[in-house]
């Protein structure tokens, strides 16, 4: 189980239908699942879920794990919640750890962190922050394992691990190595199946490093690209948003990892895609604009974006642009 639903299982076994919280932080993480959210808190911050108290509150938000259903609950309302998560209690971390599966994990590959410039070095830094972030949406801090790591400010806390990547290869079976020139794209068996998933920790933004991931000396990995919809034009760079997106096509989205790139995707990457699909549709004969809206439509992307992506294609940019604003204003 992750730690959201091993949460959920241990208070509906302790008697606990609602609870509400002190101390949990109001991120993006908690309003998008408090469950999860406070089991990290506790897991990271040694948080309780204290049984002999409760506070005044509202309903607000239901999990269910099999036949476990409980409520989380709003602070303010005229309900007594359940249990009370806050500094002391019955419910500890030990309780929730034994619970929770230990795969998949999410690899960084550093071996290559020596490479960076002085700037590139700090947004390597942050990018291992951010995934972290990324992977407490789903999983915890012990999922996140930084491979050959050399430089020890790079581990944000206690409970990421640092593993030898031949180590790690001997630890876990399936093994992805996500790198944009593989052959081969992965599949929906690959992406459900795997114990983990590695990304290169590779920062180009003053020195290019042009196939630096495919040098990665993994032997047992299966390299794979992640893929939109065939195409790796407009699948993000930053690994926060490929680890998002990995983990939700896994555990929410049953596979579907097109639907999970989506949602990770910025205006920047839509332009790219979009301008693409234009280009593409030029060469093979098509009409560009008619292309462009049906895949605009499957990336919601803007009418602004649209434009954007038309004028960068250079194929009658401006044209197209104004058919565009035609269409949407009923004149054509």
């Amino acid at each position: 189980m992750r730690p959201g639903e091993a949460l959920v299982k241990l208070l509906y076994e302790s008697g606990v239908r609602s609870i509400s919280s002190l101390v949990a932080p109001l991120n993006k993480r908690f309003l998008r699942n408090p469950f999860q959210e406070t089991a990290v808190h506790m897991l990271v911050k040694d948080s309780k879920i204290n049984l002999d108290r409760g506070l005044k509150s509202r309903k607000w938000f239901k999990a269910r794990v099999g036949e476990a259903e409980v409520i989380y609950m709003w602070r303010g309302g005229e309900e007594i919640s359940d249990a009370v998560h806050e500094r002391h209690g019955q419910i500890t971390r030990e309780d929730l750890e034994p619970l929770i599966t230990d795969t998949p994990v999410v690899g960084i590959y550093m071996g290559y962190a020596f490479l960076h410039t002085a700037k590139e070095f700090k947004k390597l830094r942050l990018q291992v922050w951010d995934a972290l972030n990324a992977i407490r949406y789903f999983l915890w801090d012990k999922h996140l394992i930084l491979l050959d790591n050399v430089v020890p400010e790079m581990r944000p806390n206690e409970f990421v691990r640092e593993m030898r990547l031949d180590l790690f290869e001997k630890e876990y079976d399936n093994i992805i190595l996500f790198d944009p020139n593989a052959s081969e794209e992965i599949n929906k068996e690959e992406l459900m199946k795997a114990d983990a998933y590695v990304f290169g920790g590779i920062i180009d933004k003053e020195v290019p490093r042009p196939g630096l991931t495919s040098k990665i000396p993994c032997k047992k990995c299966l390299r794979r690209k992640i893929t939109l919809f065939g195409s790796i034009i407009g699948v993000p760079l930053n690994i926060n948003k490929l680890i998002f997106a990995i983990l939700r096509a896994r555990f929410e989205l049953e596979g579907d990892l097109n639907n999970a790139i989506i949602e990770v995707m910025g205006d920047r990457e839509k332009r790219w895609r979009l301008m693409w699909e234009a280009i593409w549709a030029y060469r093979s004969g098509e009409d560009p604009l008619e292309r462009v809206t049906k895949m605009a439509k499957i990336l919601n992307a803007s009418d602004k974006t649209v434009i954007r992506a038309l004028k960068m294609s250079g194929i009658e940019g401006g044209k197209l642009a104004r058919r565009i604003k035609a269409v949407n204003s009923g004149k054509d």
